[in-house]
């Protein structure tokens, strides 16, 4: 991420892990894949309300589209910008399905498929907790 000075902060995050930190309006988030057909999760709350995060499903509406890329903005669950994207050189992304669970895997999944594969929400919960967040009210019953 690049703060407006030009400052760069970087944070690599291992596979199957999560990482968690604060941007600042005007701050440039960069995303790499450096080993390539990776998968990540995006998780986004507001500084100044953690009742709002990014929503995919507004994001949709007022885009009119499911197919995000540059230009497009990503909104919150109360209807306000959260990000802009600036560059795209993936170009298709699917920001439809919701972060992996232990329930997600019990479902989609045959049987002892995926019991080694640690789910998107759990691998959250460290970093968030240490922003002082708690995601017990969002997991899934």
């Amino acid at each position: 991420m690049t703060h407006p000075d030009q400052t760069e902060r970087v944070h690599r995050i291992p596979p199957q892990s999560g990482s968690g930190f604060s941007l600042q309006k005007g701050d440039v988030l960069v995303v790499i894949d450096p080993q390539g057909e990776q998968v990540s999760d995006l998780m986004a709350f507001a500084a100044d309300n953690k009742e709002e995060w990014l929503s995919s499903g507004r994001t949709f509406d007022y885009n009119e589209t499911i197919y995000l890329t540059t230009g497009h903005v990503l909104y919150s669950n109360r209807s306000r910008p959260m990000f802009t994207l600036l560059r795209d050189d993936v170009g298709r992304h699917d920001f439809l399905l919701t972060p992996c669970s232990t329930e997600t895997f019990e479902i989609l999944y045959p049987p002892g498929t995926a019991e080694d594969i640690p789910a998107a929400f759990l691998i959250w919960c460290r970093p968030l907790n240490r922003l002082a967040f708690s995601l017990t009210r969002f997991r899934p019953r």
